[in-house]
């Protein structure tokens, strides 16, 4: 049966050149050597590849790699893209769609800047906290939260302290409550305006376009980047329909892919793809993959780091 391997990609810049040196990322010049590793090493393929293997049953090369990009930083037409066409690759590229349209910042990447700009772990629990006193929401309580998700800060990177924030921020505060902390600390760490930082951060529709012009495929990553596996069938097709109507912007109706938002999906999610054409869908489960119906929406993908 046909194999291949997928890997993912998040921020690939020239990370201690920039404005925020220790976000974390992948540094260009690793990228570009894990480039060369990947072609010497294996066959890579493009996401049109997997498509004529499904609707034609083309039979994928030996050790076939696919490289893929989430979020839709603009680190990926800055510096992904003239690499990519250098050595003549094509990478599957998943922009969240209401970052581009209504210019706002990614719960997600707040915490990442957040955490890059305040340095004192301290600090950020101790403004959680009041934030939360604030809003006459109980306080958590730190030795309970740490003796019961041990296991889950295991799977996280960062000291002890930035897993139990990472925690607080992305699942322990209820929404919409963690969307107006993370927003409350972003404001008061970074200091600056959020549309204006989102534009230096996302992708435009006009660089979208010329990524695809430069033959790079461009999938569906969600509306805006949640969990859809958190979600009831309904409200997981309206996200899902406001993110095929962004994709229509760049005449993609048919053979469109996906990637879940923090790699979150249920068999509803699957359901719904199967009626809207979806043709396969990314997880993120580290691993080989096998193009078979049964794997079809739930692709697995190693993290560069872990690959």
């Amino acid at each position: 049966m046909n194999s291949f391997t997928t890997v993912n990609y998040h921020y690939v810049r020239p990370i201690k050149e920039s404005k925020y040196p220790t976000i974390k990322g992948l540094e260009l010049k690793k990228f570009i050597n894990q480039l060369n590793f990947l072609m010497k090493n294996y066959n890579i393929i493009s996401a049109e590849d997997l498509i004529n293997s499904i609707s034609h049953k083309t039979k994928l090369p030996k050790k076939a790699c696919l490289l893929t990009f989430d979020d839709g930083y603009k680190d990926h037409h800055k510096y992904v893209m003239p690499e990519l066409v250098k050595k003549k690759i094509s990478g599957c590229f998943f922009p969240s769609a209401e970052n581009i349209i209504n210019n706002n910042v990614t719960e997600t990447n707040k915490i990442h800047f957040i955490l890059e700009k305040q340095k004192n772990t301290n600090l950020i629990i101790n403004d959680i906290n009041i934030f939360l006193k604030h809003n006459n929401f109980p306080a958590p309580d730190k030795k309970e939260i740490y003796k019961n998700f041990e296991s889950l800060f295991i799977k996280r990177y960062g000291s002890k302290k930035i897993k139990y924030i990472k925690f607080l921020l992305q699942s322990w505060i209820p929404a919409p409550l963690k969307e107006d902390c993370c927003t409350f600390l972003f404001n008061k760490y970074l200091r600056v305006n959020e549309k204006e930082f989102s534009k230096k951060l996302y992708l435009s529709t006009k660089e979208i376009q010329e990524m695809m012009n430069n033959g790079m495929t461009i999938g569906g990553h969600g509306y805006r980047h949640i969990r859809l596996g958190d979600l009831s069938y309904k409200n997981q097709a309206i996200e899902i329909n406001k993110m095929l109507t962004f994709l229509k912007k760049f005449n993609i109706k048919k053979k469109w892919i996906m990637c879940y938002p923090y790699g979150s999906f249920n068999n509803d999610t699957k359901t719904i793809l199967n009626k809207k054409d979806c043709l396969f869908a990314f997880s993120a489960t580290p691993g080989r993959s096998l193009l078979n119906k049964k794997d079809i929406f739930s692709i697995k993908r190693y993290d560069t780091n872990s690959f």
